[in-house]
């Protein structure tokens, strides 16, 4: 299982002060794709099993405590194209206050996720791409379709199969068909910078 933060998202504002409010939008594809990735056969079950939150203050630390969603509007504003969502975070130390800005991490996890170091790829009119080892040692051009990314790794949807061997340097020197004589490395060298994403 593969978990990392995507994209922060922008916070409107807090409120209260022994636990706060953080309110914050999701567009339509966020929102959905948070629906279809939580647990549950309602809303309010997709609610309560939403992974926990984390706050980026206004000066880029991370806040200590970690949010749960509460509510959310359920409808998209036509205006904006967002759903608003209501998020409570505890804060015993007042460290908030009512009108504090920030950002909210929304962790995404992937299972029995494929994933390649975004180093291993290059990009090709429009198109993301990576050599495959194939027959004889030669290198084969593959293009990856990506469902996400976790740091400096891509998490692919396609292009690539688990068992298959990839080229993870020198990608800038290469051609499709080239004979190479491959060192071969192992996955966990290869991504050794975010190792700790990874979970048991």
């Amino acid at each position: 299982t593969l978990v990392g933060p995507n994209d922060a998202i922008p916070l409107t504002t807090v409120s209260e002060i022994d636990q706060v409010y953080a309110f914050f939008s999701f567009n339509e594809a966020q929102y959905i794709d948070h629906l279809q990735r939580s647990n549950g056969k309602s809303k309010a079950e997709r609610i309560k099993n939403s992974p926990d939150l984390s706050l980026v203050l206004a000066n880029g630390k991370i806040y200590s405590e970690k949010g749960r969603i509460q509510t959310s509007t359920g409808q998209i504003n036509q205006n904006t194209g967002t759903i608003k969502i209501r998020a409570a975070f505890d804060n015993p130390n007042e460290i908030l206050t009512n009108g504090n800005s920030g950002k909210i991490r929304f962790p995404i996890e992937y299972k029995d996720a494929i994933v390649v170091p975004q180093s291993a790829t290059f990009e090709q009119q429009g198109n993301i791409m990576i050599f495959k080892l194939g027959a004889d040692n030669i290198a084969e051009t593959t293009i990856l379709k990506i469902k996400g990314t976790v740091d400096n790794l891509y998490v692919v949807e396609s292009g690539v199969e688990e068992s298959e061997k990839i080229i993870v340097s020198g990608v800038g020197k290469l051609r499709n068909g080239m004979d190479i004589t491959p060192q071969e490395t192992s996955f966990e060298e290869a991504i050794a910078p975010v190792a700790t994403l990874f979970r048991n």
